[in-house]
């Protein structure tokens, strides 16, 4: 019994369209005109549709009834798409993550020095962002937990950043503003692996290779603390400083790197999950019909 790339069975296809076929995988497939599936599962180097990660979000399968014998597949045969509505939610995050981005470049002492309403528009923002980004994670913890971890985190961390505040204005509480400041930063680094790891776990199913994106962001985040925290102690060594200084200015040059990563992961995770609720959606109307 000769298996076809799309995973169909090529003596039930014979069968069912009164045709002779050696099977695509001999090379001496019937088909109408060029067969886009061959050519995308040969050029990843796949023996089927199947073994390929993105299976579940594949226009082809899904959506194109025009390729040869594809509509009585395997793998169009049967619901394997489930639509959960991630794709708005992760495209809230997409935005949120930019005016994210943003608000870090408007945060810089340069660009606010130069231009003095900057800080404002970064700070209003920036709420903005905290704002959604909470509401967003409590909509999603349903499909994690680590949503709503990163959620809670944030909200402590922008309570006790206003009380930093305070306590800097206060001269009897300014020895406790830094350590207070100290807790802010933690709490902003725990909140965002949380939120990687959240990300992870949820394409983990459907696309393991945007899952271990997301957990190779979160690993390179912790990696980056490490070294700042490296940098600020060997500063203070007078032997070492220069190194550390310029240590510390390839980590905050990374942490740049890290954030537009974070941005494109993003993207990409719009773009999959918004695949899969089309994929479904249309899948449940070819049913329905």
């Amino acid at each position: 019994m000769n298996r076809s790339y799309c995973g169909k069975d090529c003596e039930k296809c014979c069968a069912e369209n009164d045709h002779s076929c050696e099977g695509c995988k001999s090379g001496k497939a019937f088909r109408q005109g060029d067969c886009k599936i061959v050519d995308c599962v040969t050029s990843k180097g796949l023996d089927k549709c199947s073994d390929c990660q993105n299976k579940l979000s594949c226009s082809m399968i899904y959506k194109n009834d025009k390729l040869y014998g594809l509509e009585r597949s395997g793998l169009a045969a049967k619901p394997v798409v489930e639509s959960k509505g991630l794709g708005k939610w992760f495209t809230i995050l997409f935005f949120i993550s930019i005016g994210q981005l943003i608000c870090s470049i408007l945060d810089i002492d340069l660009v606010k020095n130069a231009f003095p309403v900057v800080g404002n528009v970064a700070l209003g923002l920036s709420t903005v962002c905290t704002v959604a980004y909470i509401a967003v994670c409590f909509f999603l913890n349903r499909f994690s937990d680590d949503f709503k971890s990163s959620a809670i985190s944030l909200i402590i961390c922008e309570v006790l950043a206003v009380v930093a505040i305070f306590l800097a204005l206060d001269n009897d509480f300014q020895l406790i503003a830094p350590i207070a400041s100290i807790i802010v930063m933690i709490l902003s680094i725990v909140s965002k692996c949380y939120k990687f790891s959240a990300c992870s776990e949820v394409t983990r199913s459907s696309n393991k290779g945007l899952s271990e994106q997301w957990e190779c962001l979160r690993k390179w985040l912790i990696y980056l603390i490490i070294g700042f925290v490296a940098c600020l102690v060997l500063i203070f060594i007078p032997v070492l400083n220069i190194i550390a200084a310029i240590a510390l200015l390839i980590c905050s040059i990374a942490i740049i790197i890290l954030a537009i990563s974070e941005v494109v992961l993003f993207g990409m995770t719009m773009n999959h999950f918004n695949a899969i609720d089309k994929a479904a959606k249309a899948y449940k109307k070819s049913t329905e019909e």
